[in-house]
């Protein structure tokens, strides 16, 4: 998803796509009918590019905090095995010494 979002291509399309629109629509051959159906097409198009990565962006970034989510439950998870690891070391040397001391 890094790739897409990062693309020059996309990055560009969505910085200068509007502007470059605007100035076809401000063009003298928008008088013929065709050209101003493929203008609006186009323009349709475009947004929706526009809209589909401006989601494109939010999915990621949930993604990215969920996963991010994750790894904190993670460490989390293997602090506490070593927590217990060590809780289950002490108790079998209190048994051990207890054992021994009789």
């Amino acid at each position: 998803m890094k790739c897409v979002l990062a693309d020059t291509r996309l990055n560009r399309l969505r910085l200068e796509g509007g502007t470059v629109l605007a100035r076809i629509r401000k063009d003298e051959a928008c008088e013929n009918d065709n050209y101003r159906d493929a203008v609006d097409m186009v323009n349709v198009l475009y947004n929706q590019v526009d809209e589909e990565v401006h989601k494109l962006v939010i999915l990621s970034n949930k993604s990215l905090k969920q996963l991010e989510s994750l790894l904190e439950v993670r460490r989390f998870e293997e602090q506490t095995e070593q927590v217990g690891f060590s809780l289950r070391s002490v108790r079998w040397l209190v048994f051990w010494h207890f054992i021994l001391s009789f």
